[in-house]
């Protein structure tokens, strides 16, 4: 990778190659929308692949690219085989820096391909300073995302979450002895971070959600759908759990009707189908399919609560883009959301989801109690801003160059 100059003081290397498909994980909303911020007073250069550049650019991130390697790997070979390529090509086309500048490498995942390509920048430019984030704890390879907080417990141990469980090892081994700084998203990892090799260098930073002005005036007429729901089609999200609660919710109001937006691999979305139709519920669920910027906040804005049905989740992007919509959000009650969600989001008992359809339903039924929880969302979710996000995230790029008071 070629050198390159600059004439701004600090120049950001957002660096993210554990990039996959053309989705947009909550990970990379944040690297778009922190980069987004930076851009303003530093210069942006963002090193993906391929197809990273593509999702970004068609996202509004103007910044510097530096492609490390073609999407047609990831089709042919998988991800793995993509992971292990990149990485080669990383540590044999390591960049070096202007050293007129003051640089700074900001790695957005925990995964391998991403973290080794930051430490290799590091170790080849002693100068720079280092920011890695981690969005997510690997659950128990013997628990998975189903079983972390429900009970559930599996005889043999996940293969995948194996290897992610030993990346993120390596993860905290490389950023302990290199990065300056490591960013975590949710105050629930403190008390794990102060038994970590990163207890001295860590610091928790909020996520944020798009400011949408929510109009009630004509607002029966816009809320098309009773239920929504918006995320990837994977076990963590609890999408059967989803229908189950749907098929709950129809015995009771069988008019009720729901939109679920996202997508998954061929296999899971048939199988979804299929548990539709089992059950009888077509008529009630529209599959609107992934959607992505003002096409997913539209439809958001065309429902009246949010189901949030996951297993694991590391922050909760979504809820808050619901709830900025106005949507109440009915969710598991998982820990990680306590110290998030403190008003606008109704939790039940994991896997409980007969109290799950009640609490749904309760909504739709008790219009004084909607207009309360629809309210506290609305006025809850306007703290949870980008801005606030980029300010926090710049104020400790400044701090690492010696810039206290801001």
């Amino acid at each position: 990778m070629e050198a390159f100059e600059s004439n701004d003081d600090i120049v950001v290397h957002h660096v993210e190659l554990a990039k996959t498909g053309y989705g947009l994980s909550g990970g990379e909303v944040c690297l778009i929308e922190v980069a987004r911020y930076l851009g303003r007073t530093h210069e942006n250069v963002v090193y993906v692949p391929e197809h990273g550049r593509t999702v970004y650019e068609n996202n509004g991130l103007e910044a510097k690219y530096r492609v490390i390697s073609s999407y047609s790997v990831e089709k042919r070979f998988g991800v793995i085989i993509a992971y292990l390529w990149r990485i080669v090509l990383v540590t044999l086309r390591t960049p070096r820096f202007d050293r007129s500048n003051k640089n700074l490498i900001i790695s957005h995942s925990d995964f391998l391909p991403t973290v080794w390509c930051a430490w290799l920048m590091r170790l080849r430019n002693p100068e720079a300073k280092w920011i890695a984030f981690c969005h997510m704890l690997a659950p128990s390879p013997f628990k998975g995302y189903e079983g972390e907080f429900t009970g559930k417990t599996r005889l043999i141990p996940s293969v995948r979450l194996l290897l992610y469980r030993l990346s993120q090892k390596i993860f905290f081994f490389l950023a302990g002895s290199k990065a300056d700084k490591a960013i975590f998203v949710n105050p629930y990892y403190k008390e794990f971070l102060s038994r970590s090799s990163l207890s001295a260098k860590s610091a928790i930073v909020m996520l944020g959600a798009k400011a949408y002005i929510h109009n009630r005036q004509n607002e029966g007429a816009r809320r098309k759908y009773d239920g929504i729901f918006v995320g990837r089609f994977h076990p963590q999200k609890g999408i059967f759990d989803l229908v189950d609660i749907c098929e709950r919710i129809v015995d009771s109001q069988p008019d009720f009707r729901m939109a679920i937006v996202g997508s998954g691999t061929k296999r899971f979305e048939d199988r979804l189908k299929e548990e539709i139709q089992r059950r009888g519920l077509e008529a009630n669920i529209d599959l609107l399919g992934y959607k992505e910027g003002s096409e997913k906040y539209d439809i958001l804005l065309q429902g009246r609560v949010f189901l949030f049905p996951s297993y694991y989740e590391s922050f909760g992007i979504v809820a808050i883009e619901a709830m900025r919509c106005g949507l109440p959000v009915v969710a598991y009650d998982l820990p990680v959301f306590r110290s998030i969600f403190e008003k606008g989001m109704v939790r039940v008992h994991p896997l409980d989801n007969d109290a799950f359809a009640k609490a749904v339903l309760r909504l739709l039924t008790d219009q004084h109690y909607y207009d309360l929880m629809s309210e506290e969302a609305l006025s809850y979710s306007g703290d949870f801003t980008w801005e606030r996000t980029g300010d926090q995230v710049n104020r400790i790029i400044l701090s690492l160059y010696g810039v206290k008071d801001l």
